[in-house]
């Protein structure tokens, strides 16, 4: 029996800071010659769906208005009700694994923002443009707000990748759900941060996998996703899946902040992304390979 071959790439959730620290890893990465975009698939979720869909579409990245962007991004803040973004993150926190009437309740509670979801759409597109699907396999996660199940978008789907991405990066809480095809969806890190399982059955050899909220990084959020991901790991390697995880590593703690969400840390986080892959390179290639 022929060996599978395929190989698949996943980069998590992880905000502003995950978006940072993830491109540094993938810079970094091909700076010392292996590419993780070349994979069979590609799996993003929320900051990871960013990078994705730069890195594997061909936005008309000049046609880019970081001044309309900003704007968007400040009108979308701020429209939900005290004491339903605190029970949206408390709940969230007590989570110990994928619970889709939990999410529901989430989702609820983020469908009764006053702010327009359909303008995080406009803000992505006023960023990287309206991409096509690329070739590739590209698979971005996201959550049904009414019956608290995930949604994989991926190509031939109801989504156009601008969309995708904005449903993905939706945090509950923060910002509003996104509509696509007359249904409501909310960031896909609700779920999972990585969604790894998704793979099982796909016949893969290797997974990559990027994963920026981890106990370094997210706090209660992130000693969930790492939980997570453990069972994601456990259903893959039943498998023979060879799978290598990078997380931000607490020798570089400073470099992240206290907040996913702080930009003022976001170079800094890149650079200790860059770091990492390359102390990680010869490893990774040699499974790579």
């Amino acid at each position: 029996m022929l060996r599978a071959m395929k190989r698949a790439t996943i980069l998590g959730s992880g905000g502003i800071i995950g978006v940072a620290w993830i491109t540094g890893i993938v810079e970094g990465l091909r700076e010392g010659g292996l590419d993780p975009l070349k994979a069979d698939t590609v799996v993003g979720t929320s900051a990871g769906s960013i990078v994705s869909t730069r890195l594997t579409t061909t936005p008309t990245l000049t046609a880019a208005d970081p001044a309309a962007a900003a704007a968007a991004r400040a009108n979308l803040k701020g429209k939900l009700k005290p004491e339903a973004s605190r029970e949206i993150f408390s709940s969230w926190a007590r989570l110990q694994g994928p619970d889709p009437k939990v999410a529901a309740r989430i989702g609820a509670l983020a469908r009764t923002s006053e702010a327009d979801g359909a303008a995080l759409i406009d803000m992505y597109r006023s960023m990287f443009g309206d991409p096509e699907w690329p070739e590739l396999d590209l698979r971005i996660a996201a959550v049904d707000t009414e019956s608290g199940e995930r949604e994989i978008f991926a190509t031939g789907g109801p989504a156009r990748v601008a969309e995708a991405v904005a449903a993905s990066t939706a945090v509950p809480g923060m910002f509003p759900t996104v509509p696509i095809g007359g249904r409501h969806y909310m960031d896909g890190g609700v779920h999972s941060t990585t969604h790894a399982d998704i793979l099982v059955g796909g016949g893969y050899r290797m997974v990559l996998i990027a994963m920026p909220t981890n106990a370094v990084t997210g706090g209660a959020l992130g000693v969930l996703a790492q939980r997570c991901l453990e069972a994601e790991l456990a259903a893959l390697r039943e498998e023979g899946v060879e799978a290598y995880v990078l997380m931000p590593e607490a020798g570089d703690r400073e470099a992240y902040g206290s907040s996913l969400m702080d930009a003022s840390h976001a170079e800094s986080a890149e650079q200790a992304g860059r770091r990492q892959a390359s102390r990680e390179l010869s490893r990774i290639a040699h499974l790579w390979a």
